[in-house]
């Protein structure tokens, strides 16, 4: 009986036709969740990051230092979300946004008047602060049973 070609054929389309359905399960239903847990982790960390550099850069004793340490933490940051550099996304969300256009402030330093330029920093950590708090303040997502 299991030597009958049209049931050998019967079962290596079934075969096949569970494999095509498993990836197109995993790649449409589970994918999407797990990158969304995995963005979810590097908008924390980055966060964390940023915190951290912008504490650290509190105990500079120079203005100059303060910078350095607060834009080194800024891209550090920015790292947490692509660490290869391989990734051909061109964003990672609103998060990444706002470090990335805070990390390009820092190329304004020797151009922009010194009153001004604290003031865009100030304005960059208030910013990127408010979001990590909102970030902080809602539940990252968990898979549903």
């Amino acid at each position: 009986m299991f030597k009958k070609p049209w049931f050998l054929a019967s079962l290596a389309v079934a075969v096949v036709g569970a494999i095509i359905g498993a990836i197109v399960f995993v790649g449409t239903v589970l994918q999407p969740k797990w990158e969304a847990e995995q963005l979810a982790a590097n908008n924390l960390k980055a966060c964390d990051i940023f915190v951290a550099a912008v504490k650290n850069a509190d105990k500079q004793p120079t203005m100059s230092l303060a910078y350095n340490t607060i834009f080194r933490g800024v891209n550090k940051a920015i790292e947490v979300y692509d660490p290869t550099g391989a990734s051909k996304k061109l964003t990672f969300g609103p998060e990444y946004d706002a470090l990335t256009n805070f990390a390009q402030i820092e190329y304004q330093s020797n151009t922009t008047d010194p009153k001004v330029f604290y003031q865009l920093v100030g304005s960059g950590i208030q910013t990127i602060s408010e979001g990590c708090n909102a970030l902080k303040a809602t539940p990252t997502p968990t898979p549903s049973n």
